[in-house]
Order: structure tokens, then sequence, then C-alpha cells
């Protein structure tokens, strides 16, 4: 090796040092970004739609700099938090489409109530099982994902 490769390689390694240790303190700041919007989600009593999207966004972000640190030869310790299993966009998808029918769940059940308890049309209440039973699959899936919802009182 000349002398222009020697002092070649050792730029690269400290160059590629000192991109390890930042993405270290990356995956350290994100963690703790995690930890905040969990505590979030354990108390508030209504939590919005973003927090689960900067729930799944973390997790998302931890996820990408474990790799890519274990990747150069970096030991990183999975925390049960920090599994993440869809990604964001996929994620909003889903709390838009709970949001339309926890919306049409609440027209159909005024409608509801504009009829006595034997007089309800049966296209009302089929239709108010099926929106309960999509909020129930949504909801099902978005927890799998580790994606904070809450349950409202007309669901069940």
């Amino acid at each position: 090796m000349n002398k222009f490769q020697v002092l070649g390689a050792r730029i690269f390694r400290i160059t590629d040092r000192a991109r390890t240790e930042e993405n270290q303190q990356l995956l350290q700041s994100w963690r703790s970004i995690l930890q905040t919007l969990l505590e979030l989600d354990r108390t508030l009593p209504s939590p919005p739609p973003e927090l689960a999207l900067g729930i799944v966004e973390a997790r998302g972000q931890i996820m990408r700099l474990k790799t890519h640190l274990r990747q150069v030869g970096v030991a990183i310790v999975d925390l049960a938090d920090e599994l993440a299993v869809a990604n964001a966009p996929e994620v909003e998808h889903q709390l838009k489409l709970l949001a339309l029918h926890r919306r049409n769940l609440e027209v159909l059940l005024q409608q509801e109530q504009h009829y006595s308890a034997h007089d309800v049309p049966l296209h009302v209440v089929n239709s108010i099982t099926s929106e309960r039973s999509e909020i129930a699959q949504i909801k099902r899936r978005l927890r799998t994902w580790q994606a904070p919802v809450t349950d409202q009182q007309n669901e069940a």
C-alpha cells in the first residue's frame, strides 16, 4: 500500500466510526422519544391518532438504526417496546378507516333513535352490526401492530 492508500483507509475508518457513533446517539434519541410517546398514550384519556402514528414512526426509525448498526458489527439489544410490525403509512390508512367507520356508526345510531325498538328498519340494524364488526377488525389489526387505539362506548 502506498501512503495515499494508507491515509485514505485511516480517514475512512475515522469517518465510519464517527457515523456509527452518530447512529448510536440517534438510536438513544429515538428510544427516548418512543418512551415519551408511550407514556403519553398511557396517561391521556383519549389520545389523538397522531400519537399512534408517532409511535409507529419512532419504532420504524429505531428498527432502521438497529439494522444499520448491526450491519457494521455493533451489538444492539432489542427492547420490548421497540418491536415494529407495520409501517406508518399503513397504520395511518387504518386509522383513517377507523375514523370513517366510527362516523358511519354514529350516524346509524342516530337514525336508530328515530324508531321504537321494534320498528327499526332491518337495513339500519344490519348496517350497525356491520360497522361494529369493521371497527373491531381494524382495532384488532392496529393492536397486533402495537399501534395504540382506544375503545369508544358505542362500538361494543
